[in-house]
């Protein structure tokens, strides 16, 4: 890419499926990839009442299908992987024989966008891939044969408190973000930090000169560390 075009992706939205716009694109333009892409769950969505998705009876129109087939565009893609990316082929006929043939079409969909991030992104990128725990050891095994294992960094755990409580099993309400780099010897990472604005609140002091308080009833004791990170909060003992 010559140094006038260096920028020409910048501040430019693409309406449409990112596989044929990626296609598109130059090789190692991108800093980092954030992706929030379909979970295979199996469901069908519809756009919330009132929106300006909606007709003018207020009944809702189509929205996304997150329901995997493997339709002629899929077998399309899957003889792709099989020719180009044995190893991701392979995985997708695995997770046929362990999970179903829907697990099949969301990894065979999947496979071939990886692959184009990677391609997008600089040496000293990195990824981001949303999930949760319908696809996220499939996916953690197709980003290890894109990215390599060695490039993977983290598993972020996002947790919420929104929904039901199980009465089978612990209450479902996490989700996963894969973090890996292009080249984990030679991304960039800042984490971001911000200083402590409860620090007040700290007044117990432990052996090795740390600062916390407890909250009572039971509750946790909370520590503080110099500096809090807004993406990961105070730590919980």
């Amino acid at each position: 890419m010559t140094a006038p075009d260096q920028h020409r992706y910048n501040r430019r939205l693409f309406l449409n499926d990112n596989l044929p716009v990626m296609k598109n694109l130059d090789d190692e333009i991108a800093d980092a990839i954030i992706t929030d892409p379909p979970f295979n769950s199996n469901r069908f969505y519809e756009h919330n009442f009132g929106s300006k998705t909606t007709d003018k009876k207020g009944k809702k129109r189509p929205g996304f299908k997150d329901i995997w087939t493997m339709d002629r565009e899929r077998a399309e893609e899957h003889q792709l992987l099989r020719k180009a990316h044995h190893d991701l082929y392979q995985l997708c006929e695995f997770a046929q024989t362990a999970h179903s043939v829907s697990m099949k079409a969301y990894l065979t969909f999947m496979s071939v966008r990886i692959v184009e991030c990677h391609r997008l992104l600089k040496e000293t990128g990195s990824m981001f891939l949303h999930c949760d725990p319908t696809a996220n050891g499939y996916l953690r095994m197709l980003m290890d044969c894109v990215f390599g294992k060695e490039n993977f960094l983290n598993e972020i755990i996002w947790s919420y408190s929104s929904g039901g409580i199980g009465k089978r099993w612990f209450a479902r309400k996490h989700d996963t973000i894969l973090f890996y780099a292009r080249n984990a010897a030679k991304h960039k990472f800042n984490l971001p930090r911000q200083p402590t604005k409860d620090a007040s609140r700290f007044n117990k002091t432990d052996e090795a000169g740390r600062k916390y308080y407890d909250k009572g009833g039971g509750g946790d004791t909370i520590w503080m560390t110099e500096l809090r990170s807004p993406l990961f909060g105070t730590f919980r003992r």
